[in-house]
């Protein structure tokens, strides 16, 4: 086999120059992401003790006005008191006009049990307003004036302690509803004012009223159907309740 030599061109013969980046101690530069990320944060930062400066502010604002305020309440509550004081004072000394329609009197007290209060059945005595006051604030007492087991001699009073009436004995209108003589008006008008029957206080109170009629002798020419008809509502004569009233009268005199 014949051997044959590969002549390599005399291009290959000369080096050719390489050029290669060069891997110096040249710095990387940083990504500029990164400084504008910082940047922000401390942006964020700025914002944060902005605003927290404002809320201290804010704060501290808020902290004045409820001092303020509580300044202003203290005043109020001391100008109150001394009013009420005064109030107290003018009520020393002024009397009121009670009377009493139970026939076995009232007994008022007040919450402390320092007022006492006590009424017969018939009887108008003079009343301290300021003792008054004191029996009111138990809304008990009040009930005995709404139902007019005792009531004031001057209707202004009412409106004054804030007391609305749920039942007025009107003698002079009792005296015309008995005197016209008409049983099925007269045992409407008890149905009413007793609901029925079930308010005991005021049957009493009615019963021993007319009782005290009775004794008057304003009840002699009354209609019979009348007198029938208040008779047959509360199961008993009006002479036997008369009498009756009359022991009573005697015992407490």
């Amino acid at each position: 086999m014949e051997n044959k030599q590969v002549n390599i061109s005399s291009e290959n013969d000369e080096t050719k120059e390489v050029k290669t980046p060069k891997r110096g101690n040249a710095k990387k530069k940083e990504p500029k992401v990164v400084q504008k990320a910082k940047d922000a944060k401390d942006e964020e930062l700025e914002l944060m003790k902005k605003q927290l400066a404002e809320v201290n502010e804010m704060l501290k604002q808020q902290s004045a006005l409820v001092e303020m305020f509580k300044q202003q309440a203290q005043q109020a509550n001391q100008l109150q008191q001394a009013t009420i004081e005064a109030k107290a004072d003018d009520d020393l000394g002024e009397t009121i006009m009670v009377g009493c329609n139970a026939v076995y009197g009232v007994t008022l007290t007040s919450q402390k049990g320092d007022v006492v209060l006590q009424f017969e059945y018939g009887e108008e005595v003079e009343c301290d307003r300021a003792d008054l006051k004191e029996v009111f604030k138990k809304a008990s007492n009040k009930k005995v004036f709404e139902q007019g087991l005792c009531y004031f001699d001057d209707d202004n009073e009412y409106k004054e302690f804030r007391i609305k009436r749920t039942f007025i004995y009107d003698e002079d209108e009792i005296m015309d509803l008995i005197n016209g003589g008409d049983a099925n008006q007269i045992y409407s008008w008890l149905d009413d004012k007793t609901k029925i029957k079930t308010n005991i206080d005021i049957m009493h109170m009615i019963l021993y009223k007319l009782a005290d009629l009775e004794l008057d002798k304003r009840l002699e020419r009354i209609p019979y159907a009348s007198r029938a008809t208040i008779e047959k509502f509360f199961g008993v004569e009006l002479v036997q309740a008369a009498n009756s009233l009359q022991i009573l009268k005697n015992l407490v005199h």
